[in-house]
């Protein structure tokens, strides 16, 4: 059986240690550091900074969004005032070079048929003439950060031209696999240009539409051309027919270089603008 005094003995010890605890934390308040000279003052600094700095925002005049211009006051944009050139030169360069590529790249095959080459051999001709298409693009590359975007451009475009008349009057394999890669090569290397040139010649607010634009133009040749070729020589028969499909193709490779190199601006080393 335990004793009273056990039961007891606790709560004594606990009023004992009491006056022991309560004197250990007043000595731990009493030693606490103040805090150090002249942090009130630069925390007092602080808060009045981002205080004022968000006055500042909140007093601040609302910039109001630019509502974008509408369909048709962009494409009267394109054809007013200092953008009428460039929109001239950019849609007679898209609708010519989409005009000619696919009158013959299209009809390359069937054209080579018509001169007694079997349509297994046509297709080797073609699969030749279409690897030069690389090095085409490879040295549009070099030259529109050399020699310039119009220079380059205007130089793929006759050399395009060049070839499509060689290509129409080749009569032998060599002359026609020949001819016909450097046909494929200026071309490809005029499309090259294209793609860099026709987004510079305008401001950002009308970058977008004045390159759809061009672009759009030129789809309608591309369109066009493969509808109109069989036509072409049809008129020329058996005889002239492939001579003459590629002499008109030269003479609309000649008129987009012609109005590219005189009525095209250049555009090397001039940062893109915005209006």
């Amino acid at each position: 059986l335990s004793s009273p005094d056990a039961h007891t003995a606790p709560d004594a010890g606990a009023s004992r240690l009491a006056p022991d605890i309560d004197a250990a934390s007043t000595t731990t308040t009493a030693a606490a550091p103040s805090s150090a000279p002249g942090a009130d003052d630069a925390l007092a600094a602080a808060s009045s900074l981002a205080f004022g700095a968000a006055s500042a925002a909140d007093e601040a005049p609302a910039v109001p969004l630019k509502r974008p211009a509408s369909f048709l006051a962009t494409f009267k944009k394109l054809w007013s005032g200092e953008h009428l050139r460039s929109t001239v030169v950019l849609w007679v360069l898209w609708l010519g070079i989409n005009l000619g590529y696919y009158g013959f790249v299209l009809w390359t095959p069937s054209l080579l048929m018509t001169q007694g080459f079997d349509m297994v051999r046509s297709f080797e001709f073609t699969l030749l003439m279409c690897v030069a298409q690389l090095p085409g693009y490879l040295c549009a590359a070099v030259l529109i950060e050399k020699a310039g975007r119009k220079p380059a451009l205007t130089v793929f475009l006759v050399g395009t031209a060049l070839a499509a008349w060689l290509f129409g009057h080749a009569s032998s394999e060599l002359t026609i696999i020949f001819s016909g890669c450097l046909l494929y090569f200026f071309a490809l290397g005029a499309w090259g240009c294209v793609y860099s040139y026709t987004p510079e010649l305008y401001p950002t607010s009308v970058r977008g539409a004045g390159t759809g634009w061009a672009a759009a133009c030129g789809r309608v040749g591309a369109l066009v051309a493969p509808m109109i070729l069989p036509v072409l020589y049809s008129i020329g028969g058996t005889e002239n027919g492939y001579t003459g499909v590629f002499i008109i193709l030269t003479g609309v490779f000649l008129v987009v270089a012609i109005v590219v190199g005189i009525f095209g601006r250049e555009t090397k080393g001039t940062p893109l603008y915005t209006e």
